[in-house]
């Protein structure tokens, strides 16, 4: 339970889940990635959501800790992957290749989320039994 908030606009954005700060397009931006990244998971009927419901992050973000590059196309270029400058910051192309990083990445770190599900069972912190082998797993696709 929260007691009380270190400043005012935090408790603001609490309260009534908008922020002063940041435009209101952004932030309608914002919650529908999430919701969309939420949506993802239900539709993958994945059984424990690895994603806090109160935390979302970005493809930049995640292909800056997996891959140190936060530009799209740097990303794309050192996962290997092929980038068409010429068809770069069209909607459809970006959304494409940011998909083609965020499955690439998640496939990648598999093995060591499985590694981390099996420390924490280990630790009494799940109950749940343990994630299939990952070749009955579906590999998320990228092209």
């Amino acid at each position: 339970m929260i007691a009380s908030f270190r400043d005012k606009e935090t408790e603001w954005l609490w309260q009534s889940g908008k922020n002063r700060r940041l435009p209101a397009n952004l932030q309608r931006r914002a919650f529908k990635k999430l919701a969309i990244l939420n949506a993802a998971v239900t539709r993958a009927d994945v059984k424990r959501n690895p994603f806090h419901p109160f935390s979302c992050f970005d493809t930049a973000t995640l292909a800056g800790a997996a891959l140190g590059q936060t530009v799209l196309a740097k990303a794309v270029t050192v996962a290997g992957l092929d980038w068409d400058p010429s068809s770069a910051h069209s909607a459809a192309y970006d959304a494409e290749r940011s998909a083609d990083i965020f499955c690439l990445i998640c496939n990648r770190f598999r093995d060591s989320y499985r590694e981390a599900e099996e420390r924490a069972r280990a630790l009494g912190w799940l109950n749940a039994p343990a994630t299939e082998p990952a070749s009955e797993d579906p590999q998320m696709e990228t092209e």
